[in-house]
């Protein structure tokens, strides 16, 4: 369920307004500091949840791909991949933290998804 409203989310690109909401819910429990600097945090914020959104559900597929793969032709995966590939696969992306050190996060963005994160 919760990956279908998180699909709807993006779909509709109603992030920003998700996001608008609960900015303001927060001011009016005065905890956010007034100053205007919540719009300038929102959009940082709005972009690292894209980047990290692209990231599990690249990893996810590739799970999910594994998955079908092993029930399918388990030799042939385990001849043709990657022991890293046991560790980085083996549970669901929403399942495992991600690292907090940004250097090691954009390594393992450019491991999952081949490129590095968008600047």
């Amino acid at each position: 369920m919760l990956s279908e409203f998180r699909s709807r989310l993006v779909t509709g690109e109603h992030s920003d307004r998700l996001l608008a909401r609960v900015l303001q819910v927060l001011s009016e429990h005065d905890l956010l500091e007034p100053g205007g600097r919540q719009r300038t945090e929102a959009t940082h914020v709005v972009a690292d949840i894209r980047l990290l959104n692209r990231l599990e559900l690249v990893a996810e597929t590739m799970r999910a791909a594994l998955e079908a793969l092993a029930a399918a032709a388990p030799g042939w995966l385990a001849a043709h991949t990657a022991l890293d590939w046991w560790d980085r696969y083996a549970l669901r992306a929403s399942d495992y933290r991600l690292p907090q050190a940004l250097p090691v996060r954009d390594e393992l963005f450019r491991t999952v998804t081949g490129r590095l994160p968008p600047a």
